[in-house]
């Protein structure tokens, strides 16, 4: 492993950041930084994209570009980021790895027995699943300091799926026994004990639709509740269903300024956070969402579009870029296609 800087890259190398010309400054375009082989992105955090690529994890300036640092790893895993203090991690198919957040210096890396996908840091624990060869999951916490495994919970899981890479609520949803249906039951466990505050009982989580979101003393998420594919609602005191919106085909959500968008390969449908009522619905092939206050972000095989949140009318013209993951803040959204990362102004 090492860590490289973009001042020592060759001009075609990765790290290579490009203004826009008049054309794509006039459709908003800000920055656009080489960086083949990009496979997910995550929301800015304080500053910093965190993408990860074929060869590693890269960290990008948000306002500039410029490529801080890269760092290689194995081809293999997810490339799932959480980070906290000066820390960020990154997971792979058999390594957890800590890095400094200003660098890119490796901190620690520990290996793992089983396949592993970071969900985040809750409860000053860094949390994991694990999935083992012959069937079972488990969630696993680590000390973030060292990588010290301080605890597993068998036939437990937590929901997966793009999303900020800051820590979570100190409670989290669980799937437990999610082997079956990815789940029997689902449990609020408060952290960093990983006690149950309630169980929803016969109610089961998608695993990598998309993280839960929060909204007016719910939580809500991707799952079953005795029918089909829905968006549940459970009450974030006591684990009560308040309702749930059926989604046939559900494999993706996102929860944003009082929205929650579901969506298949097929489209995307908006629905209200507070009543559960459907806004609207996109029917066209996505890739990836992501929302801020009043805006939806769609990136499609041919285009990035940009919707009303309220309304699902197109704001401007679609983006030329066939992307496959965005990210989006109050400043900037990012997108990553074929070639690169790119950068445009918000709408």
């Amino acid at each position: 492993m090492a860590v490289r800087s973009a001042a020592a890259r060759p001009a075609a190398a990765p790290g290579r950041v490009r203004a826009p010309g008049r054309a794509a400054r006039r459709r908003g375009e800000r920055w656009r930084l080489d960086l083949p082989g990009g496979r997910t992105l995550a929301p800015p955090y304080e500053g910093v994209l965190y993408a990860g690529t074929d060869d590693g994890l890269a960290a990008v300036d948000a306002a500039t570009g410029a490529l801080r640092w890269s760092h290689e790893l194995p081809y293999r895993g997810s490339r799932a980021v959480a980070a906290a203090g000066d820390l960020v991690f990154v997971g792979g198919e058999d390594t957890v790895t800590a890095l400094d957040r200003r660098t890119g210096a490796p901190r620690w890396a520990q290996p793992t027995r089983y396949p592993t996908g970071l969900r985040g840091v809750s409860g000053g624990l860094l949390l994991a699943v694990g999935e083992r060869p012959g069937g079972g999951t488990f969630l696993q916490a680590r000390d973030p300091a060292t990588g010290a495994v301080a605890w597993n919970l068998d036939d437990t899981a937590l929901p997966g799926g793009p999303g900020p890479v800051g820590p979570l609520p100190a409670a989290v949803l669980a799937a437990r026994d999610p082997a079956v249906e990815y789940g029997r039951r689902v449990d609020l466990l408060t952290l960093p004990d990983a006690a149950a505050r309630w169980t929803a009982a016969r109610t089961s989580l998608l695993p990598d639709a998309g993280r839960p979101g929060a909204h007016a003393g719910s939580l809500i998420a991707a799952g079953y509740r005795l029918a089909d594919r829905s968006v549940l609602w459970l009450d974030a005191d006591t684990g009560a269903l308040t309702w749930q919106v059926a989604v046939p085909g559900l494999s993706l959500l996102r929860v944003a300024d009082g929205v929650v968008y579901a969506g298949d390969l097929d489209g995307v449908t908006a629905i209200d956070a507070g009543h559960g009522g459907r806004r609207w619905a996109w029917a066209q092939p996505l890739r990836d969402l992501a929302g801020t206050p009043g805006r939806a972000h769609v990136a499609a095989p041919d285009a990035l579009h940009t919707l009303d949140s309220a309304t699902g009318a197109a704001v401007g013209d679609p983006l030329p870029y066939g992307c496959h993951a965005v990210a989006a803040d109050a400043t900037g959204v990012y997108a990553l296609d074929g070639a690169g990362l790119v950068a445009a102004e918000p709408r």
